[in-house]
């Protein structure tokens, strides 16, 4: 029996990073994604079922950063995974602050990705 499909929410605000990274989770890992470009959306796209992992960079817009996003679907999802990303030290920091445990400095290459992710998700399911 093959295990079940994965599903990923992934917000970032970068056009091209957001498709690489839905390329890579779906062409390669074979996860479901749903992909949005703001926190606004990303909680508008949780009420449309479970999710195994939020992927988010902590830099998105004045409104609501990623580190809010975790914060608000983790009241919702308590065993949710969640990566957060970023691309300087402030975002740095403030993951670190935020203590949610795993952050990816960008760039980072697919395998890291890939190998967080899968590992992350795969302790948070208990296998």
């Amino acid at each position: 029996m093959a295990d079940k499909t994965r599903r990923i929410l992934v917000v970032e605000d970068s056009a091209s990073i957001l498709e690489f990274i839905r390329f890579y989770f779906t062409d390669i890992l074979h996860w479901e994604v749903v992909a949005v470009n703001s926190g606004a959306d990303a909680l508008q796209a949780f009420e449309g079922g479970k999710f195994d992992m939020l992927l988010t960079d902590i830099n998105l817009d004045a409104h609501m950063n990623g580190i809010e996003v975790a914060r608000r679907l983790r009241q919702r999802q308590p065993t949710l995974a969640v990566v957060l990303m970023g691309g300087d030290h402030r975002a740095s920091a403030m993951a670190k602050k935020a203590d949610f445990g795993v952050f990816l400095h960008k760039p980072f290459d697919p395998p890291t990705l890939g190998k967080v992710c899968l590992a992350l998700v795969e302790s948070a399911s208990g296998k």
